[in-house]
C-alpha cells in the first residue's frame, strides 16, 4: 500500500515545473490519482500534455506531449480563459 506523501496541487505544481510552464499558461486540467500515480493531463495553447508522477517518490515516470489540431486550437483560444479561471478556482479552495 502506498503512503500519499503528495497532494494533487503539489502534484500538478511539479508537473508543470518539469514542462516549464506556470499556471496561467494551462488549461483543461485533470489530475487523477490510480494505484499510487498520479495521471496529469493538460493543455497550452498549441500541445497537450500528459504526465505520470509517483505519489510517494514524486518522481515522473513519464511525460508525453502532442500538438493540438487546428480545430482544437481555435476553440483553446477561446474556451482557455474559463478553464484557466476554473483551475485557478478549485486550486484556490485546496
Amino acid at each position: 500500500m502506498h503512503e500519499l506523501i503528495i497532494s494533487p496541487n503539489r502534484a500538478m505544481a511539479l508537473a508543470l515545473t518539469e514542462t516549464g510552464l506556470d499556471r496561467e499558461q494551462v488549461f483543461r486540467v485533470c489530475c487523477t490519482l490510480d494505484g499510487g500515480l498520479y495521471d496529469i493531463r493538460f493543455c497550452t495553447d498549441w500541445l497537450r500534455y500528459q504526465l505520470y508522477l509517483d505519489a510517494e517518490s514524486s518522481e515522473v515516470l513519464g511525460l508525453d506531449t502532442e500538438p493540438m489540431g487546428d480545430a482544437e486550437v481555435q476553440d483553446s483560444q477561446s474556451t482557455g480563459v474559463f478553464w484557466k479561471i476554473k483551475y485557478n478556482i478549485i486550486a484556490a479552495e485546496n
